[in-house]
């Protein structure tokens, strides 16, 4: 999934520049996070990212914890 910048198109929305992601691409990875409305339109439920970005942030921190450990272990290998 890429982030891309537009403009929406509908005078009747915001006309400052927008960042998002493409339905399709989400939809190829979490089609959970994805609906078409009645003009068969799709859209990004975003909201629905948080749990898996909190998640994965947990995981990143426990890959962070594991490293610092490694580093200690050798910085206290080359001392000796």
């Amino acid at each position: 999934m890429n982030a891309y910048s537009y403009y929406w198109k509908d005078e009747n929305k915001d006309r400052d520049q927008q960042i998002g992601l493409l339905a399709q691409e989400v939809d190829a990875v979490f089609p959970q996070l994805v609906k078409k409305d009645a003009e068969g339109l799709l859209g990004v439920n975003y909201s629905g990212f948080v749990p898996l970005l909190i998640k994965g942030m947990q995981e990143q921190q426990t890959q962070i914890e594991e490293l610092k450990k490694q580093i200690e272990k050798l910085t206290a290998a080359i001392k000796q």
